[in-house]
């Protein structure tokens, strides 16, 4: 059994307790709100978790299209010297086919007058006539195949298509005065 000293002494502990829980019932109040914010604190955090985890995704993706970029670059700066050397022989073939139409259209001036063949990128070439003489006189499946070669549209006149070949190459008229 409690002594009157204790049960005053409980009494007081009653009487403070109560007075602390008076005074904090604001406080005490606000504790079903806090639960919520904490329910709401980690829905955010969750969804802060989702959005790094959706970043993190995008970053990856960054970087290997990155990559295959750096990839892409790498193969075209190799492919450039092959690129600029390709350029430099077309400029040399342009020029050699200029000189060759140049020669053709000051000298090819008689029947015995060497044509100055023009090349056609890497294109094998087809079996030519040497001279002026052998142009005015090449059958139809020759001058089909040189109409083909310089990609020349062959029509019905086989004379038509001899002088188109002739002013492809530069020559002027393969009809020669000698």
């Amino acid at each position: 059994m409690m002594s009157e000293a204790e049960i005053k002494e409980f009494a007081r502990n009653i009487k403070a307790t109560g007075q602390f829980i008076d005074e904090s019932a604001t406080e005490l109040s606000q504790i079903g709100n806090l639960n919520e914010a904490r329910n709401e604190l980690m829905r955010e955090i969750k969804n802060i978790s989702s959005k790094l985890t959706n970043l993190e995704s995008n970053v990856t993706s960054i970087k290997t299209e990155f990559t295959e970029m750096k990839t892409d670059i790498t193969q075209i700066k190799s492919e450039i010297p092959e690129m600029k050397f390709q350029i430099d022989l077309n400029f040399i073939q342009s020029e050699e086919n200029t000189n060759k139409r140049l020669f053709n259209s000051l000298l090819c001036l008689t029947q015995d007058s060497k044509i100055a063949w023009i090349q056609m990128g890497y294109d094998v070439m087809p079996e030519m006539p040497k001279n002026l003489y052998s142009l005015r006189n090449a059958h139809r499946n020759q001058i089909t195949v040189i109409c083909h070669y310089y990609k020349i549209p062959p029509s019905e006149s086989l004379i038509g298509d001899k002088q188109a070949i002739a002013e492809f190459v530069g020559v002027q008229n393969i009809r020669t005065h000698h």
